[in-house]
């Protein structure tokens, strides 16, 4: 088994994390549905975002694997194979985080000025919102070519952290039976919020899979 071929493994596991925000994202519509208070939604808005930056670094920090890399058996460690430390994992986030903050900003100036209507962001495509996307799909396709070309499946973001992905196979031990149980389970439960969502979002203009009208993605989890 080649442990560094995780590309598929790692799709699927930031379809799932997709899943874990699920909740977060009814919790956040009914918020910007009912509260008219911009000083609340600001702070709503910083707190969305920073529990989407904290979700990856502490759990990679910690555990070296997100809800989704759990389910999908893939883990990441320092590139010596040791586990990964918190430095490493807030590195591994570290260029999203300082891309999306300008943006942040941008979201809470305009909903403190009364701006409420789309989150923040003007409902035309203004230069703000255009960049934001441009510079999201750049750092995905460059995120994408570094991986494929490399032995390891490295992306930039793990070159920058010193990290790497690995896949592994579990035994027939009685602890990794039970694991492979709350794998099941847990897919489950997160397919079935992304389709819930998926079909609650289609008479909506947006997914409620984040917590702006972009769905955060500079914000959500490096892979």
């Amino acid at each position: 088994m080649n442990k560094y071929k995780t590309f598929g493994r790692r799709f699927w596991a930031a379809i799932l994390d997709m899943g874990v925000f699920v909740p977060m994202g009814w919790i956040d519509n009914a918020i910007w549905t009912n509260v008219k208070m911009p000083s609340i939604l600001a702070v709503w808005l910083i707190i969305t975002m920073a529990v989407s930056w904290l979700y990856g670094i502490l759990l990679h920090g910690y555990y070296g694997q997100t809800v989704g890399k759990f389910v999908c058996q893939v883990k990441v460690l320092d590139k010596t194979e040791k586990p990964l430390s918190m430095r490493q994992a807030f590195y591994r986030d570290a260029l999203p985080i300082v891309i999306g903050i300008p943006f942040l900003f941008y979201e809470v100036k305009n909903v403190l000025g009364g701006q409420i209507a789309n989150k923040g962001f003007p409902s035309d495509m203004n230069i703000m919102l255009k960049a934001f996307i441009s510079i999201s799909l750049l750092w995905f396709l460059l995120e994408l070519i570094t991986m494929l070309t490399n032995k390891k499946k490295r992306a930039i973001h793990d070159y920058i952290a010193g990290s790497v992905v690995i896949r592994y196979e579990v035994d027939d031990s009685p602890t990794e039976k039970k694991k492979s149980r709350y794998r099941n389970v847990l897919f489950f439960i997160l397919l079935g919020l992304l389709v819930i969502s998926i079909f609650t979002a289609s008479s909506k203009s947006h997914l409620t899979t984040g917590s702006t009208p972009i769905g955060n993605k500079l914000g959500v989890v490096s892979h």
